[in-house]
């Protein structure tokens, strides 16, 4: 029956993103274990807690086995899975292939402007760099990456709350 309903698990479907339709394939699973299971109270929730565990269990599974063919085994060691269900939730398995992370590193990386500057002139002895104290109108600009200075969050005045005309402070 999951498998007949991939509003609930194919990501790229158009439904998969259609709230009404995965309610309501939900509550054809939830109707169809009231029919196996008629002494237990059951909601969606626990039907989708169901599902996650299955295919979180299914997962692992798949990672023993791509783990143990990567690491160079011969076809006699390779990993056979024991989940009993491992073979019906094959359906699934390119849904569990991740998305491409992009790193902190590969979004902040400096730009050769930042690394080199463009030209001899533009070089700045150390000694200049310092500046006399009290003087804040010569001060050079940040030599902060602008990566850094966006993950850093300037700290907020902290708000007091107005005290009403009938309460004492």
């Amino acid at each position: 029956m999951y498998r007949s309903l991939p509003c609930l698990w194919k990501i790229k479907s158009a439904d998969y993103s259609n709230r009404y339709k995965k309610k309501d394939a939900c509550e054809k699973l939830v109707a169809l274990y009231k029919q196996h299971h008629p002494t237990e109270m059951v909601d969606e929730n626990i039907v989708r807690k169901k599902i996650q565990a299955l295919r979180t269990v299914y997962k692992k599974e798949v990672n023993k086995v791509d783990k143990s063919v990567k690491s160079g085994a011969g076809t006699d060691d390779v990993y056979v899975p024991k989940l009993w269900y491992y073979d019906l939730l094959a359906f699934t398995r390119d849904q569990e292939i991740p998305r491409p992370s992009q790193t902190v590193t590969s979004l902040c990386a400096p730009s050769a402007k930042e690394i080199l500057p463009e030209s001899p002139d533009e070089h700045v002895p150390p000694e200049q760099l310092q500046t006399p104290e009290g003087n804040d109108d010569e001060t050079p600009q940040s030599s902060i990456s602008p990566c850094v200075e966006e993950q850093t969050r300037p700290q907020r005045p902290s708000r007091k709350r107005k005290a009403t005309a009938g309460t004492p402070v």
